[in-house]
């Protein structure tokens, strides 16, 4: 969406929006956000709405000149629903006003959302603002179904997620492998980059309150023809015990993928 029509989009949900209520964050954060949006999420529509970051120390805006380019964007926004089945990662583009992050999703349920920002500050640090988009139906007691035999299949790819410990634990380094073939069984190792990185994985704990957001070792892709694959290793750290639900996203043949894995984190 070029920047002209991502204005009137702002201007237009400010003049016919309401407002969503800003999230309590942790004592310590530096930032919150409000939404504002037009309606409810609907399932099979593209839904907009409009993230509003704001400092929590007197609630001045976050301007853009405050932040790094991390991954080829300054705002990561993960969005998901209660059952952890329907995950969205989107970059969203500046409003009509600063602070205004405006951005569109197109949900495959009726349910709410709940969405996590994650921002690095110049000088300082990663902060993640946390925040919720309403749906029209409450799914909020859904819960996920889990599959933790570590083998997903995805439009005809297979993805294989193999941890280099036999139980994964609380506060403990653990290396992940994720290995990709094809129909045929091959490994795939054409993968093309995605947000300065080969693949993302993205993980979601059981709480509905917390996530992980992890990047492959190794090279990075430098130019649009640096293909990667078909193994990674990405270097994890759980922070809190219990089911999670992790997301790997790649690019194949200009297509975004997402494969879903549930692994468990003991004490």
């Amino acid at each position: 969406m070029n920047t002209k029509r991502a204005v009137f989009f702002a201007m237009t949900i400010w003049a016919a929006g309401f407002l969503v209520p800003a999230m309590a964050q942790s004592p310590d954060a530096a930032l919150n956000a409000e939404v504002v949006m037009k309606g409810k999420l609907a399932a099979g529509q593209k839904n907009g709405f409009m993230l509003r970051i704001k400092h929590t120390d007197g609630g001045f805006p976050l301007f853009a000149e405050e932040l790094e380019f991390v991954h080829e964007s300054p705002i990561h926004v993960l969005l998901i629903n209660p059952a952890l089945s329907d995950y969205h990662h989107v970059h969203p583009v500046r409003g009509e006003n600063e602070g205004e992050q405006v951005m569109f999703i197109n949900p495959r349920t009726p349910c709410g959302y709940k969405g996590w920002a994650q921002v690095h500050l110049k000088g300082g640090k990663e902060e993640v603002v946390r925040f919720n988009l309403p749906g029209v139906k409450d799914c909020s007691a859904e819960k996920a179904v889990r599959d933790m035999d570590g083998l997903t299949e995805v439009d005809g790819y297979s993805f294989k997620l193999k941890a280099d410990k036999d139980i994964l634990r609380k506060g403990k380094d653990v290396m992940l492998t994720l290995s990709i073939t094809d129909s045929e069984g091959k490994g795939v190792e054409d993968l093309q980059g995605v947000m300065g990185a080969f693949a993302h994985l993205v993980g979601f704990y059981d709480d509905y309150d917390s996530i992980a957001h992890i990047h492959p070792m190794g090279d990075e892709p430098s130019g649009v023809h640096d293909r990667g694959g078909p193994d990674l290793q990405f270097h994890y750290r759980p922070e809190k015990s219990g089911p999670v639900r992790l997301y790997a996203q790649v690019k194949i043949d200009d297509k975004m993928i997402f494969a879903p894995f549930d692994v468990s984190v003991g004490e």
